[in-house]
């Protein structure tokens, strides 16, 4: 199709109110609302849209890459105000959200991954001190001295009872780790479903908006449709009583 500034200013305010920058880049919830927009394009009556999901994404970054060279060519410029449109205005406010989205995004990302790398450490500290006291309370004083049968027997009694007490330790820490491995994927999936809860609220308040915006203009057009049809009747009940008194007229 041949795209008008008129096109432009009709596309773009509609987009504000699909509003695809709220969802994350990439994701299904933004390409839904980038395919609504194409429909609700091609409904239009006033201009007449063949758009696509895929084109609707196309005609914006081009247009943004035209507004940001407008910008940067204008901060160029020495004393030029050039005429702000309101395309220009539709632009900016669209731009602004998008990079603000993004940013908010790199953010949100940044503090998972700060949580992260926190739980980490203090696993690793946790586990070292655990197994830093486990080495002490097993440490053993070695002496160099003569023994007899029974020493004998008894250092093998004793060495036997420290290798299995190490033996238990190593069992406690392999638990340990364990422990602390289950409560970090207990944290994540929490965090992980949190975050689907909250992007689904999110999505199920924007579809619940959009059906209720629906509805509402349908019942303005079909009032003005309503109220179009009775004018046209009354102009036609006019018009009738006019040619019956021209009729009467005529007849004398």
């Amino acid at each position: 199709m041949k795209w008008s500034e008129a096109h432009d200013v009709h596309f773009l305010k509609e987009m504000t109110y699909f509003e695809p920058w709220l969802h994350k880049k990439g994701s299904s919830e933004r390409g839904e609302a980038w395919a609504n927009l194409a429909t609700r394009l091609g409904k239009c009556n006033e201009l007449k849209f063949r758009v696509t999901q895929r084109s609707l994404r196309d005609r914006y970054l081009l247009q943004e890459r035209r507004y940001k060279k407008k910008v940067v060519e204008e901060e160029k410029s020495s004393g030029i105000s050039p005429e702000f449109t309101e395309l220009d205005q539709l632009m900016e406010d669209i731009v602004t959200m998008f990079e603000e989205a993004d940013q908010a995004e790199v953010e949100k990302k940044k503090e998972v991954e700060k949580e992260a790398a926190e739980i980490q450490e203090v696993r690793r500290v946790s586990l070292e001190s655990f197994k830093e006291s486990r080495e002490r309370e097993h440490e053993q004083p070695k002496k160099k001295k003569r023994t007899s049968g029974a020493d004998a027997i008894s250092f093998i009694k004793e060495k036997i009872q420290v290798e299995g007490k190490q033996k238990e330790s190593e069992l406690e820490l392999k638990k340990q780790e364990m422990e602390l491995k289950k409560e970090e994927m207990i944290w994540e999936r929490n965090l992980k479903e949190q975050e689907l809860e909250m992007r689904k609220k999110e999505h199920e308040e924007r579809v619940s908006q959009q059906q209720n915006s629906a509805k509402l203009q349908e019942q303005t057009l079909q009032q003005m449709h309503n109220m179009n049809m009775a004018m046209l009747q009354q102009q036609q009940q006019q018009t009738q009583t006019l040619l019956t008194l021209l009729q009467k007229f005529a007849s004398k």
